[in-house]
């Protein structure tokens, strides 16, 4: 084999390195996210990731994104995920457990003669008086996009994988050329 024939030596034995970095961004009307993908070398996947508690719920699904294009590596995951404006959250009141607190507290004031005036406002701060509703629709949208931001550093980090195997490659055949 010749050392012009790198290119075809190249594409029967592709290496590709273990030591990666890629990093991804978008920006939309309600929010900015950049995902960076960083990998070193590992017998097998050791995947870290720091993902934002707004994305929680979504981590089995970055794993499995993760794994179907990263095999092996110690790979870290880093997702920075910042709304824009002023995004509140849709809160209602939980009427059956704020009754409850409220009968309950109401019952008890009655039994040592206290005064029922606040009842409601205490019964009103006590846990789980309150529940956060998510938009489903607005949540998948985002997440879609937060997906996209993932596979897309992703690529970067497996092409800088790639590139490296190259520049790896190369040396070898340069090295095994200059000892003949």
């Amino acid at each position: 084999i010749l050392q012009n024939d790198f290119t075809s030596i190249n594409d029967i034995y592709m290496i590709k390195s273990m030591t990666g970095f890629g990093v991804s961004s978008m920006e939309t009307a309600d929010f900015a996210v950049t995902v960076e993908a960083k990998s070193l070398n590992s017998k097998s996947l050791d995947l870290n990731l720091r993902i934002p508690k707004s994305i929680n719920d979504k981590e089995f699904e970055i794993r499995a994104l993760v794994s179907s294009q990263l095999e092996r590596g110690k790979v870290n995951i880093g997702i920075e995920y910042t709304p824009k404006g002023e995004s509140k959250p849709k809160l209602t009141v939980n009427k059956a457990i704020v009754k409850a607190y409220y009968n309950d507290l109401l019952a008890i004031a009655n039994e040592v003669n206290a005064d029922t005036k606040d009842l409601l406002r205490t019964a009103l701060t006590l846990p789980d008086a309150y529940v956060s509703e998510k938009d489903n629709e607005d949540n998948e949208a985002q997440w879609l996009v937060i997906a996209e931001v993932i596979h897309k550093a992703l690529q970067e980090c497996n092409q800088f994988r790639l590139d490296e195997g190259n520049k790896l490659m190369e040396e070898l055949v340069n090295v095994r050329y200059k000892n003949e």
